[in-house]
């Protein structure tokens, strides 16, 4: 449980930046999508256009600028 707030304020950020850079809708279109499964790769390109690996070197740099 030691990482459990750290995987909850990653999360919580992810989301920001997508209502952020996207919009609310979109965040609660992924969130719906996600849950009717399939791999998040599919969902995040299907959502947002970007693949996986796009979508976290974007987190990244979101987070960095974030907590600088």
């Amino acid at each position: 449980m030691a990482g459990l707030p750290q995987a909850y304020e990653e999360g919580w950020l992810a989301c920001r930046m997508i209502a952020d850079q996207w919009s609310p809708g979109t965040l609660t279109a992924l969130y719906r999508a996600v849950a009717k499964g399939g791999t998040m790769d599919a969902r995040l390109r299907a959502a947002l256009g970007l693949s996986l690996s796009q979508f976290t070197a974007r987190w990244r740099s979101y987070v960095r600028q974030e907590l600088a």
